[in-house]
């Protein structure tokens, strides 16, 4: 990840994905100037984010898109498997809150699993989730994190998904 981004997010609240100081506009500004600057490297990779805030979806979204990805994105887990399922291509990796309207992130995963199990999971949450929900083989993004650290775990299950170095 660039060092803009690591400096952005710095002035982030990543729970609420809002400003943590005055001049809200100032910031915003200069995270569109980031995004619009920022060459966007060539990646084949999708990307489902799943959260209910949609500040923090948008944030997380735009971010991504930065760094080349293709990202998907919806707003609770009815509404995640939908979108895998009408989606052509492949979801490499779901990002998914754990607690989310009409169904949790656990089954909302596995639901999207049954039909593409080569998919990798990453659930993020702000509260300790039940463990038993959860699939050993999926990472766990504790809430409020930093860019750097998502990125490093988006970075980490890709390399797991397709093979580390593989392209």
């Amino acid at each position: 990840m660039t060092e803009s981004w690591r400096g952005l997010s710095r002035h982030m609240d990543t729970a609420s994905a809002r400003p943590l100081a005055a001049g809200s506009n100032m910031f915003y500004q200069q995270v569109n100037s980031y995004l619009m600057a920022t060459p966007k490297p060539h990646l084949s990779r999708t990307i489902l984010v799943v959260e209910d805030h949609a500040s923090l979806r948008e944030f997380v979204a735009n971010m991504l898109q930065a760094e080349g990805y293709r990202v998907l994105t919806a707003e609770n887990g009815r509404r995640a498997v939908n979108v895998a399922a009408s989606h052509d291509g492949p979801v490499d990796l779901l990002l998914c809150d754990f607690e989310l309207p009409l169904m949790n992130g656990a089954a909302a995963a596995r639901e999207i699993l049954a039909t593409r199990p080569d998919m990798r999971v990453i659930i993020m949450s702000a509260w300790s989730p039940q463990w038993d929900q959860l699939d050993p083989a999926w990472e766990f993004l504790g809430k409020p994190f930093s860019a750097a650290l998502l990125m490093a775990r988006l970075a980490a299950a890709m390399g797991r998904a397709r093979g580390i170095g593989a392209s």
